[in-house]
């Protein structure tokens, strides 16, 4: 054997782009009979200086890290053998390296073999940042570029989307965002697309896969893995942030009312004032029309305007932090210095962030006492749910209006524990995340399924707030909430109302016929294609008409039944009208769309249906073309549903 060739391939080992190395075995051990070029720049030796050495002279580690092994392995029993091997011991090279072994016609032993260094060094910093990914209290996703495939979502992704990551990876973008089509989505992303811009930053709605929503905050950024392009999504749900500014929108009118009899002054600003309450008037001297032009600083002496410039431009940069009291001084429009307690909050005001506060004169301290009892008894007055527990959950207080809603007396309350309510329908871990999160100070939202005194259920939107000494030890918990049970009763029968035929329980036709749109554009967009199949049940009428119209109804929602079993979960199902129906079908030849077809056929025909001997169904079946439209597919799987029919029914034709 040359020093740039072997018999058993005619090639120059120079020219195979891997390492290649050659060895001979002799007495007990190998030598070096070979080494490509790649070969001495990778273990960094010439090839003039080791050929015809023994192996372990020139790797003194090589019995240590397993390659003599597998070469006498492959030398004693023939054929070939792979093996990844660390190298090497010996501390004059270090790596990985992967290896294909194999023995020669001659007897000798050759080891193709490439340098894994690099790429085992990039899977373990991957694996590090997968745990950090996977741990973060952040909705992290990645999505391909090029198919918009998910090929990734962190922990907290999957408990609040609901999917596995096995599922998402069948699915894009579009699935999870209701309010966007794949030619919108794509418009959207296009800056990143065309790297225009580094990251997207903008809300939307997600679709979890029991069918609820949520309000997202979404940063999009692009990132390269490997050599394939793709999206980072960072999601921060907001639906709290959502309601909270819906509510306040709604309900305008009422919060006018109420603060405007507030003896706290009210206040909210961006820029300048947008709002200020009768009782900020009076506080500060000023009018309205004079507030409304002024910045928040211009109210402060001197030294706390750097102090309330920053925190301002904080709230109207959208940032949330603890809400706390401040005490500060006022200069009014007279020139008078007061002490105020001002404590602020960033909202969503006109579909952008502003500040909202409130303020009380806290200089004569019996003033003070008498606003904050003024206050007590217009929580009274709220028709909100409020209570007050204990640090340990004890309650010691519940206004009226919470005692006449649950049908309590207060003496069945006080000192009572708060689970008095529990329904039994909220998981342990919904509990356990509620304590967690206001034992440590912060403020819980959610929506509570409770049960009144008689054992009826409903439903609570709650808001749970900390409250805490001059030491910041919390002392008691104000939850205050509201019955949203016919707003939650009405979003689901709105949603299956929209959606699902009534008789059937599948797809209704506006919804089938969404569907069918979101396939056309997907298929379009990436060059594929999908079936249609349309099918009615033969001489329908005369069922309707013989058994009347609930045996009628009885065969639609078992015939449907029977078809949900046996088609995939990615296809799509629905009802077209009447008797007629669809069934979407991505990603599937005409073979395969014919054997489905001739499958329901067959178990319809076969099927005992009640009262009935047989029940038969005609198919039409098309592809989607090219130049199709939505109309020319129809009318064409419309056509081919009649030929059936015209050729005897109980059969399937294509067109």
């Amino acid at each position: 054997m040359s020093n740039h060739s072997f018999s058993t391939f005619d090639v120059s080992i120079d020219f195979i782009p891997l390492n290649v190395a050659v060895y001979e075995y002799v007495g007990d051990g190998f030598c070096i009979v070979d080494f490509n070029t790649m070969a001495e720049q990778t273990e960094n030796v010439k090839r003039e200086d080791i050929i015809g050495k023994r192996l372990e002279k020139v790797f003194p580690g090589v019995k240590d890290f397993g390659l003599f092994d597998v070469l006498l392995r492959v030398y004693e029993k023939g054929g070939c053998e792979d093996a990844d091997l660390g190298f090497y011991d010996d501390g004059r090279v270090s790596g990985w390296r992967k290896n294909r072994v194999c023995r020669l016609e001659n007897g000798n032993v050759i080891a193709l073999y490439s340098d894994m260094t690099v790429q085992k060094d990039i899977e373990s910093r991957l694996e590090s940042l997968g745990i950090i990914l996977d741990n973060s209290i952040n909705e992290v996703y990645i999505f391909n570029k090029e198919d918009l495939h998910f090929t990734y979502l962190n922990k907290a992704a999957q408990k609040n989307i609901g999917y596995t990551i096995s599922e998402m990876q069948t699915m894009t973008p579009v699935d999870i965002k209701p309010e966007y089509d794949l030619k919108s989505f794509l418009e959207l992303i296009e800056p990143l697309m065309r790297g225009e811009k580094d990251f997207l930053v903008f809300e939307t709605v997600h679709e979890r896969k029991d069918g609820t929503r949520y309000n997202a905050e979404i940063r999009l950024q692009s990132v390269n893995r490997g050599n394939t392009e793709q999206f980072v999504v960072l999601t921060h749900d907001i639906t709290d942030r959502k309601n909270a500014q819906s509510k306040l929108l709604e309900s305008e009118e009422k919060f006018r009312n109420i603060a405007e009899n507030a003896l706290m002054g009210i206040f909210i600003y961006k820029e300048r004032g947008l709002y200020a309450n009768q009782a900020l008037v009076e506080i500060s001297g000023y009018s309205t029309q004079e507030l409304y032009a002024m910045s928040p600083w211009d109210l402060v002496t001197q030294e706390y305007k750097e102090q309330v410039r920053n925190i301002s431009k904080r709230r109207l940069r959208g940032e949330k932090f603890p809400q706390e009291y401040e005490d500060i001084k006022l200069v009014k429009k007279d020139g008078k210095i007061r002490t105020v307690r001002i404590s602020t909050q960033t909202i969503m005001y006109g579909n952008a962030y502003a500040g909202m506060g409130t303020m009380i004169d806290i200089t004569d301290i019996q003033e003070t006492k008498q606003q904050l009892k003024l206050l007590a008894q217009a929580v009274e007055q709220m028709d909100e749910l409020v209570r007050i527990t204990d640090k340990d959950g004890i309650i010691t207080y519940v206004n009226d209006a919470l005692v006449a809603h649950t049908g309590y007396k207060h003496v069945e309350l006080l000192g009572k524990k708060i689970g008095l309510y529990k329904s039994g329908l909220h998981k342990k871990e919904f509990y356990k995340e509620l304590w967690e999160t206001i034992a440590s100070g912060k403020t819980f939202r959610g929506v509570f399924i409770n049960r009144k005194k008689d054992g009826q259920i409903y439903y609570e939107e709650e808001t749970i707030t900390p409250i805490v000494d001059d030491k910041q030890n919390i002392q008691y918990y104000v939850a205050t909430s509201q019955d949203i049970t016919d707003r939650v009763k009405m979003e689901e029968k709105l949603h299956t109302l929209a959606t699902i035929d009534s008789i059937t329980c599948i797809y209704n036709r506006n919804k089938i016929g969404e569907e069918l749109d979101i396939e056309i554009a997907r298929a379009k967009r990436y060059e594929s294609s999908f079936a249609l199949i349309m099918f009615d049940i033969d001489f329908f009428k005369a069922v309707n008409d013989r058994y009347g119209h609930d045996m009628g109804d009885y065969v639609l929602k078992e015939l449907c039944a029977v078809v949900s079993k046996l088609i995939r979960e990615s296809d799509r199902f629905g009802r077209w009208g009447g008797e007629e129906f669809i069934i979407i079908t991505p990603i599937i030849q005409k073979e395969q769309v014919m054997l489905l077809a001739n499958k329901l056929k067959d178990v319809i025909a076969t099927h005992a249906f009640k009262e009935i001997s047989k029940v038969t169904i005609s198919i039409g079946i098309t592809l989607l073309g090219r130049e199709d439209t939505k109309e020319s597919l129809l009318k064409r799987v419309d056509n081919a549903l009649y030929e059936s029919k015209n050729r005897g029914r109980n059969r399937v034709s294509f067109k």
